[in-house]
């Protein structure tokens, strides 16, 4: 199958070293890289209360805890 999609491999590999220089992204393994790139599989809502910064609201505006509200609510 890789041998199929050989071209496209190089050209994804040319644009993706073109924003992120091959020295550099070579240091991390494949299980790095993709938590580099996707983040953790889930979501602390705690740790994102914690670490919000407001702009023109504030924790206590009905918005806002609305918006915490339906955050926990989801899985």
């Amino acid at each position: 199958m890789a041998s199929r999609i050989q071209n496209q491999i190089e050209e994804f590999l040319k644009g993706f070293h073109d924003l992120i220089p091959q020295n550099l992204i070579q240091i991390f393994d494949s299980h790095e890289l993709e938590l580099l790139i996707s983040g953790l599989p889930t979501i602390d809502i705690d740790d994102l209360k914690e670490n919000t910064e407001y702009n023109q609201y504030t924790e206590n505006s009905e918005i806002i805890k609305w918006f915490w509200e339906i955050l926990e609510d989801m899985d």
